[in-house]
C-alpha cells in the first residue's frame, strides 16, 4: 500500500532528461522533461498516458517524485570529494552522469530507437567490428552532441579501427567538456 520511487540519471550520459517515477497503488508517474500519468488498475501495463486528462493527481505525484530525487542527490553530493574520489579509485563511482537536466532534454522514452542503435553498435564493437559500427556511431554522435556515452564510444570505435588521426582530439574535448570520465581518460 506504500508509494514507491524509482529514479535514473543515467539517460544523461546519453544527453536526454533524467526520469523519476512514483508508483502507489493505483497511480503511477513518470517526470522526465514530460509529465506521464497512468492508472495501474485500469491499465497495468501503462499504454495511455492519461496526464491530460488527471492534472491534478499528475501534477501532485510528479513534484512529490522530484522532491524525493532531489532529496537523494543532495545526500549523495553531501560525500566530501575526497571520499568521492577514494571511491571512484576503487570503482565504486562510475563517473559523473552527464550534465544536469536542461530545458528540452528529450525524454528517454522517445529516444528508444537511437538506444537500440546504440546497443547494436556496441554489440559489433564486442565483436571486433568496429568499422561497421562507426556509420551507427557517428550519426548518434552528430545526433545528440550533449551525448557523452556517445561521444566516447564513437571515439573509441574510431581507434579500434586505427583512425587515430581522428580519434584522438574526441577525448580531449570530452574531458574538457564534462567532469574526468575514468574510462575516457584511460582511453
Amino acid at each position: 500500500g506504500r508509494d514507491v520511487y524509482s529514479g535514473s540519471l543515467y539517460p544523461r550520459a546519453a544527453g536526454w532528461h533524467g526520469l523519476a517515477a512514483l508508483s502507489g497503488p493505483r497511480w503511477k508517474v513518470i517526470r522526465s522533461s514530460e509529465t506521464e500519468l497512468y492508472d495501474l488498475e485500469a491499465d497495468p501495463n501503462e499504454t495511455r498516458n492519461i496526464a491530460a486528462a488527471h492534472t491534478r493527481t499528475a501534477q501532485t505525484m510528479g513534484d512529490a517524485a522530484a522532491r524525493m530525487g532531489a532529496s537523494g542527490t543532495a545526500r549523495a553530493s553531501a560525500v566530501s570529494p575526497e571520499t568521492q574520489e577514494r571511491l571512484r579509485a576503487l570503482g565504486y563511482v562510475g563517473g559523473a552522469t552527464g550534465a544536469p537536466d536542461a530545458d528540452g532534454a528529450a525524454n528517454p522514452a522517445t529516444e528508444v530507437a537511437g538506444w537500440v542503435r546504440f546497443e547494436h553498435a556496441l554489440s559489433l564493437m564486442q565483436a571486433g567490428r568496429a568499422r561497421e559500427a562507426l556509420p551507427a556511431l557517428a550519426s548518434l554522435a552528430a545526433a545528440y552532441p550533449d551525448g557523452r556515452v556517445f561521444q566516447s564510444t564513437y571515439a573509441r570505435a574510431l581507434s579500434d579501427t586505427g583512425d587515430t588521426r581522428r580519434a584522438l582530439p574526441l577525448p580531449r574535448r570530452i574531458v574538457a567538456r564534462w567532469p574526468p570520465d575514468a574510462v575516457v581518460l584511460h582511453h
